[in-house]
């Protein structure tokens, strides 16, 4: 009897213990605000019946979300406040060539911005129902709710050094933060003097689409490490997604047709690293590096006034990019 109770008393005392699986855990009262930032810049040559050019691109999209928990069953979040505090699609170009040049910019904006739509989950449906107060039918009808990257984590215990893949299809829908939600551009420079010119009788036809893609993504579990106080789960990304699609188009206007048809190939790479909140059971955040390598192919014939024309033109770019996501626990602001 001594000897059991001295060995008790010589054991260290158990601490607390804390979750450490990999998984989302939602909690009723929890205020999440969500940043999301996408960069690319690109440059590609252009070559065709007229001679060449080049072009350079950058893009930045923006999403901001302030997330609010107000219930939970059986493990998921089954009613959810979001207010879109920022959504912003930008472009920037600039074209060069024998001609001259030309640059421009173009952004595209969401009614949504300063708006607060609840999801609601329905069992039967198995699908979270948008609903906001004075918002129209078309912003709410399409608008996904998954902004919590569960797709990407492993679907079971994982030891140190596991991997796990991705089909490309599941990986890009995951990291496309803004694939759902509705913006808005401005009519293109020039659109009112090329119906002056062509007629208003312009149709655009639905373009046909054939895309074939290729490629995986892994990720391995590296360990763990603690940041702001919190343990995180460390999650390597790595891979690679090959495209290759064939976009065939018509537009029809009162005097003539314009035919076209492109074959375009995309290699996309991507590396970076994930945490993720062990105590709270959410993303911490998100870093990927991302490089693009593209060519296309264009075939164009132009029927106008009983002529017709043909042209081709090809293409070859680089680019890369960045994806940074962090989501931060605050004070309801209410």
């Amino acid at each position: 009897m001594q000897l059991v109770l001295a060995l008790a008393l010589a054991a260290p005392l158990a601490s607390p213990r804390v979750d450490e699986s990999i998984v989302l855990r939602p909690a009723e009262g929890l205020v999440l605000r969500r940043h999301f930032e996408h960069t690319r810049k690109s440059e590609q040559e252009h070559t065709h019946d007229e001679g060449s050019s080049s072009a350079t691109q950058s893009h930045t999209a923006t999403l901001v979300v302030l997330d609010r928990t107000l219930a939970v069953a059986d493990g998921r979040a089954t009613k959810v406040s979001r207010t879109y505090e920022e959504i912003l699609s930008s472009d920037e170009y600039r074209h060069e060539g024998e001609w001259g040049s030309n640059d421009g910019e173009m952004a595209g904006t969401s009614e949504l911005e300063d708006e607060t739509v609840t999801f609601t989950w329905d069992e039967d449906e198995e699908a979270y129902a948008a609903s906001g107060e004075d918002l129209d039918e078309e912003l709410l009808d399409d608008l996904g709710y998954d902004l919590d990257f569960t797709a990407l984590l492993p679907s079971g215990a994982v030891d140190e050094g596991d991997e796990w893949e991705l089909e490309p299809e599941t990986f890009t829908a995951a990291i496309g933060f803004l694939e759902s939600i509705p913006l808005e551009y401005p009519e293109p420079e020039g659109a009112e003097e090329f119906e002056e010119v062509h007629g208003e009788g312009v149709e655009f036809i639905e373009p046909e689409i054939e895309e074939e893609t290729d490629g995986e993504i892994t990720l391995t579990f590296r360990g763990t490490r603690e940041a702001d106080g919190v343990k995180l789960a460390v999650i390597e990304i790595e891979g690679e997604i090959e495209t290759e699609r064939v976009i065939e188009h018509t537009q029809e206007f009162d005097e003539g047709t314009h035919s076209s048809t492109n074959e375009a190939a995309d290699t996309v790479t991507y590396e970076g690293e994930l945490l993720w909140d062990l105590e709270h059971g959410h993303l911490f955040s998100l870093e990927l590096e991302i490089e693009l390598e593209m060519s296309a192919h264009s075939s164009n014939t132009f029927e106008f006034q009983g002529q017709s024309f043909d042209s081709e033109s090809d293409m070859s770019g680089s680019g890369e990019g960045k994806l940074s996501v962090r989501f931060e626990r605050v004070e309801d602001e209410d």
